[in-house]
């Protein structure tokens, strides 16, 4: 198995390690944890993301013969915000749902590279937020031109004072990285 999609949330952090050690050995690859999973409209679903099929079916339309990859770390925002693209007539090619806690398997940038190689997609839209350095680290690709499809990105947490605590385990400022400014 080269890719396994973890839905469950609180994994001990120590269990999420061993399992990132045990992917990479394997040369595998991990969504999750704390996952609603992945969704390519009108192919497959992996996880729960979309809620029922019905549902799924209606709200995300298959980019044919392209359509854009959505890419968050929230499961709310990744559904939200495909829906209100399909909403808006945009096509999507997969939405990821990378997870929320501090130990993750794919990260932003990860999946951006998948998206940037993937001939299904024809740009990438970004639900972020602060805490971490992924959005970051995924504008350093850009910067390296390791990313050329265009990228569409919103930043949650503008309001947020420092010292607040956000919803996600994995939404830690990281000395100056990791801030809405930053981002």
């Amino acid at each position: 198995m080269k890719l396994a999609v973890l839905v469950p949330d609180r994994v001990p952090v120590w269990d999420a390690m061993e399992i990132a050690a045990c992917a990479k050995a394997n040369g595998a690859s991990f969504v999750g944890p704390n996952t609603l999973g992945i969704l390519s409209p009108g192919r497959a679903v992996v996880g729960m993301i979309g809620g029922r099929a019905e549902s799924a079916r209606q709200w995300f339309k298959p980019g044919k013969p392209t359509g854009v990859g959505v890419i968050s770390r929230s499961g709310g925002m990744a559904s939200s915000t495909s829906y209100y693209l399909g909403q808006a007539g945009v096509k999507i090619s997969t939405i990821v749902h990378i997870g929320g806690d501090a130990v993750l398997g794919m990260r932003l940038p990860d999946v951006a590279l998948l998206f940037q190689d993937d001939p299904q997609t024809e740009a990438i839209v970004i639900f972020g937020e602060i805490g971490s350095s992924q959005e970051e680290d995924l504008a350093d690709l850009i910067a390296a031109r390791k990313i050329t499809k265009p990228v569409i990105a919103y930043i949650g947490g503008k309001a947020a004072r420092e010292g607040t605590r956000f919803s996600h385990a994995g939404a830690i400022i990281e000395g100056n990285r990791g801030t809405h400014t930053g981002k």
